[in-house]
């Protein structure tokens, strides 16, 4: 049997990184195996922890147990590595004195599987006695305090130690002062296990905005940039503006680097600096395509062509195309970010469209013309003008409408979103909200006349944050109502629940008010609730567990007898380099006599 053992154990240390403590660890490797032989972990025992437990031990680790998809392989290095690891978790615990001891054993030669047993000597924690500040001058002891992400009476934390000098630095920075050094010594009362911090601090100069420089442009006039900076000449530093200015000149769209920095005029005199703002540009003209499928559209694509700087502005324009068995749609997009040198973006966009639903095919062109705001990163505001030709055909309810009908609409939407997801197509926590406003008609004219309001909130949570589990919710809830001349709200512009993404276990819009052959007409009243389990399988590879429940209404009286559609199940993810595939298997749930038991899904992209 081949075996090698190896420890770390650390005295007190008096240093503040934890990469130096490292350094102090010993180690001592007996027979070791050849990282050639390719051996995987059947087994790790770990002994002799009480206060972290064994799943968080194993979770910071970064050789793993065997599983049905995984095969780590076992390196002797990575072990090494794992042990320091390991210990500094107990460090960051509290526990200084924390040793480990690891042995690997050949469990089975043939099948090249070993086994991992880890022995842990936690030692007594050791708690923060003091904390106090040296050498400041602008801010006092308690407001510096208040900044400190733990308090005396807890257990000292070398990573806790790391984040509040930074924080207090940072605080420094925000207020001019980006010269500011900050030191933290440590006094450690070892028979008593206490800690005592003390922050030395030399404060520097205020720093204040002389001049600011581009560098780097070629085509994009300086004016592009300049005017997306928070930090204007003669204001003081301040650091947080800086990284604002600097998302803000990426949120264009038009650079490929952006750096940002303060640099000294005089040596004599270290409050005035320049801020020289150096960029990289992107190709001004861009060509894009995709491809996907869905389980509805079958085979689908997009082409799509687009200038991102006209005459040195930021004012972008161009083309997009795209296609389905089901759906094409040719659009011409303009923008100007900077509309009247304010804030406000304006958004042109004429398109011709054909589309083929269950229950009718439509034909269109039109435009909208839309007017945004942002308020924060996360909030903004629009509104839009719309103007729609119709001509539907081949409409199945032929007791309501006629087979072929022509109309159009003249629309105004106002629409508020709460943005705050850490992603727009793969989100692991946050929260986004959408509420739209639209009438159309009265004082804008066209055929049709109608008002909506709709409400949708989607939430994330990372309930394990190692393992990348998340829990997502949406619910969506609107309603619609037609007034004037129009006896009915056009289909187009109607609410509908059912398929891939909406209700799973249904077909596409088979929820919610139908003919008497089956065919659906939609409604004016909906109500959907999705529920998603998202977790890592192996590698880009994922599932889900969801629930899925809503319903449409054609008319207001029905709501008072509300009967959800639900459906549960089960899907797998891939997260491929063009997005999310995904592959959802559904079952209704009380389903009626004369309905199928589910449906199996096929699309791009998380269902929300």
């Amino acid at each position: 049997m081949k075996h090698f053992v190896t420890h770390s154990s650390a005295g007190i240390s008096f240093v503040m990184l934890p990469i130096i403590m490292v350094l102090l660890y010993g180690y001592c490797p007996a027979q070791k195996i050849r990282a050639s032989d390719k051996y995987t972990v059947n087994k790790i025992t770990i002994r002799g922890n009480k206060e972290i437990s064994t799943h968080g031990i194993k979770r910071v680790m970064l050789i793993k147990e065997r599983g049905w998809f995984s095969h780590t392989p076992f390196y002797n290095d990575l072990f090494e590595d794992d042990l320091k690891t390991i210990v500094q978790l107990y460090h960051n615990h509290g526990y200084l004195e924390a040793s480990v001891e690891g042995r690997v054993n050949e469990a089975d030669e043939q099948k090249r599987r070993v086994e991992i047993l880890i022995e842990v000597s936690e030692g007594s924690i050791t708690l923060i006695d003091s904390v106090g500040f040296v050498g400041n001058r602008v801010f006092s002891d308690d407001e510096l305090k208040k900044l400190l992400t733990y308090r005396v009476g807890a257990p000292y934390n070398e990573s806790m130690l790391e984040k509040s000098n930074y924080t207090l630095l940072a605080h420094y920075a925000q207020q001019g002062y980006i010269d500011a050094v900050i030191k933290p010594v440590l006094r450690l009362i070892k028979d008593d296990h206490l800690m005592t911090i003390i922050f030395e601090i030399q404060e520097g100069q205020k720093a204040y905005i002389e001049q600011i420089r581009v560098e780097g442009l070629d085509k994009i006039r300086p004016n592009v940039v300049l005017r997306e900076l928070e930090l204007k000449p003669g204001m003081v530093f301040d650091y947080s503006k800086l990284l604002e200015s600097q998302h803000r000149i990426y949120q264009t769209g038009l650079f490929r680097t952006v750096s940002i920095r303060p640099v000294i005029i005089d040596s004599t005199d270290k409050s005035r600096r320049d801020l020289v703002v150096q960029v990289e540009e992107k190709k001004n003209g861009e060509v894009g395509f995709g491809i996907g499928f869905g389980s509805y559209e079958r085979l689908r694509g997009s082409l799509e062509f687009s200038q991102n700087s006209l005459r040195g502005l930021s004012h972008q324009i161009g083309t997009r195309l795209r296609m389905s068995f089901k759906y094409q749609k040719f659009e011409f997009l303009y923008t100007n970010p900077w509309l009247l040198e304010t804030r406000t973006k304006l958004d042109i966009k004429a398109f011709a469209e054909h589309t083929i639903e269950p229950n009718y095919e439509l034909r269109g062109g039109g435009g909208r013309v839309t007017l945004g705001r942002s308020f924060s990163q996360a909030d903004k505001m629009t509104m839009s003008y719309k103007y729609q030709d119709l001509l539907f055909d081949n409409v199945k309810d032929t007791t309501e409408i006629q087979d072929r009908s022509r109309g159009n609409t003249r629309s105004l939407m106002v629409n508020y979103i709460r943005d705050t997801r850490d992603s727009q197509f793969n989100t692991s926590q946050g929260t986004y909200v959408d509420v739209r406003w639209e009438t159309a008609g009265g004082f804008l004219k066209g055929t049709n006349t109608f008002t909506k309001l709709r409400v949708e909130i989607r939430q994330f949570y990372k309930l394990i944050r190692s393992d990348n589990v998340i829990l997502g919710m949406r619910c969506l809830t609107g309603a619609a109502q037609n007034f004037g001349a129009s006896r009915r709200i056009p289909l187009n512009e109607r609410f509908y629940v059912g398929g891939e993404s909406s209700i799973r276990g249904f077909g596409r819009h088979k929820v919610g008010p139908e003919t008497e052959l089956g065919v659906p007409i939609g409604g004016k009243i909906i109500f959907l609730l999705n529920m998603e389990l998202r977790y890592p399988i192996f590698r880009k590879f994922g599932g889900s567990i969801f629930y899925d429940a809503g319903n449409v209404w054609c008319c207001y009286d029905d709501t008072r007898y509300i009967k959800l559609r639900q459906g549960i199940g089960c899907g797998l993810r891939y997260n491929s380099p063009i997005g999310v595939v995904r592959m959802d298997v559904a079952i209704k749930l009380y389903r009626r006599p004369d309905e199928d038991v589910g449906e199996i899904y096929f699309t791009l992209g998380q269902i929300f």
